[in-house]
């Protein structure tokens, strides 16, 4: 993090996102997914090692290759259709709402919870 942040990694990603000429919410969502590309390419050779080698050398893995992508490609798909909508409401009260703006950030993200919490032993 800290090297990515000295290196000017946050700015270059922002001219990146700057040069599409989207809307402001957009521009912060492409930003955030970006982060969320790299963070994912750097986490996964770790989790494959911590999966595939540590875990198999103690006895625990039950996790086949197929299953690893399987699982990965489902949390992507996952946090693409409910993070989004999630982060441009965010984003837009963010930016229409001012100072007071924490707040309903809060309520919100507190009853996406409380909704999710019914409805994932449902679905």
């Amino acid at each position: 993090f800290f090297g990515f942040w000295l290196l000017g990694g946050f700015p270059a990603i922002d001219r990146v996102c700057l040069q599409l000429h989207l809307s402001e919410i957009l521009t912060g969502v492409v930003y955030i997914l970006l982060l969320m590309v790299l963070d994912q390419a750097v986490d996964i050779p770790w989790d494959i090692y911590h999966t595939f080698v540590l875990e198999e050398k103690f006895g625990f893995n039950k996790t086949t290759v197929a299953t690893f992508i399987r699982d990965r490609v489902k949390a992507a798909v996952l946090g693409v259709l409910l993070g989004v909508p999630v982060l441009a409401v965010v984003l837009w009260f963010l930016g229409s709402f001012g100072t007071g703006a924490w707040l309903w950030v809060f309520v919100f993200i507190s009853s996406v919870q409380v909704i999710l919490l019914f409805l994932m032993p449902v679905l």
